[in-house]
């Protein structure tokens, strides 16, 4: 009994060495060539190159490579001169157009490829495939990533705010009143108004309801005198990045009609004050002999007339 434990710990440390000796020979081997990942990040509508170039720098006007994006899409491909680029067939239509090589940098190895105006749906994993490289066959990864942006997606997004009403009020004391209103909205958006300088208008009023998941939302802002008068509601649904401006324009009258709100408080002022300082010095000229004539008849010794 004793053997056999003793037996069974012998055979416990050299599993326990055995297991340390694979994981110290699977570190010093070197990886494969090109299976090393390399991350491009840009944002959105930008342009991205995705580098390649052989271990070798072989010449490649006559090889063949192949760009895929995510194992299976065709993003590019090259074979002895002929292209996506130049009438070859069979690229994807997500990348018609956009995508193209530096033709001059083939002799040199460089397989590269330029894409355009890049898109959300570029994010991915791209390989570039040399199938019969010098006998062999080579692989080389990129993982796109792009960053997404605030813009218009009303057109290619069926929940993005696509209608933003907006009304001029009568103009008030503080300001005239600008109202932006929007039905129906989901994910929640935000809604401000700002300036043509995109400074942010403080809003006077805010409403907000929901209706059967959607919302319904009401800002009205007090705006002042700007160098051009001009404002803009925004609307900004984080969630799809997605962001709608309109833009209005307060005529000049408007800030004139708010001046002419506080006259009637000036002139009341100034009226008051030219009619008041006459009336109290009548009042202080007559009220003061009256008093000094009352104060002497009280006094001792003097004559009760």
């Amino acid at each position: 009994m004793r053997s056999f434990k003793a037996m069974r710990g012998l055979l416990g440390k050299w599993m326990e060495t055995l297991l340390l000796l694979c994981f110290l020979c699977a570190e010093l081997v070197p990886p494969a060539s090109g299976s090393d990942q390399i991350e491009v990040c840009v944002p959105e509508g930008s342009d991205a190159i995705l580098n390649c170039s052989p271990s070798h720098k072989t010449d490649l006007r006559s090889k063949m490579f192949d760009w895929k994006k995510d194992g299976q899409m065709e993003v590019f491909f090259y074979s002895n001169e002929n292209h996506y680029s130049n009438g070859l067939s069979g690229q994807d239509p997500q990348f018609k157009g956009r995508v193209s090589l530096f033709e001059d940098q083939l002799e040199h190895g460089n397989a590269s490829i330029h894409i355009n105006n890049t898109r959300l749906s570029d994010s991915g994993n791209y390989s570039c495939i040399f199938p019969r490289l010098n006998s062999q066959e080579e692989i080389f990864f990129v993982q796109l990533v792009i960053q997404p942006i605030f813009r218009d997606r009303s057109a290619e997004n069926r929940d993005a705010v696509s209608k933003i009403h907006t009304e001029i009020l009568d103009s008030t004391d503080a300001g005239v009143p600008l109202k932006c209103e929007v039905h129906d909205a989901f994910p929640e958006p935000e809604v401000w108004w700002e300036d043509n300088e995109g400074k942010k208008c403080p809003a006077s009023e805010t409403r907000i309801s929901k209706r059967g998941g959607q919302y319904d939302i009401t800002i009205t802002a007090n705006v002042t005198k700007t160098a051009n008068n001009l404002f803009f509601c925004v609307v900004r649904q984080k969630k799809i990045h997605h962001e709608k401006r309109e833009k209005i324009y307060v005529p000049e009258k408007m800030f004139l009609v708010c001046k002419d709100h506080t006259w009637p408080v000036i002139e009341a002022g100034l009226i008051g004050g030219l009619i008041g300082v006459p009336i109290g010095g009548l009042i202080v000229g007559l009220v003061t002999p009256a008093v000094m004539w009352i104060k002497k008849r009280h006094e001792p010794g003097s004559k009760q007339g």
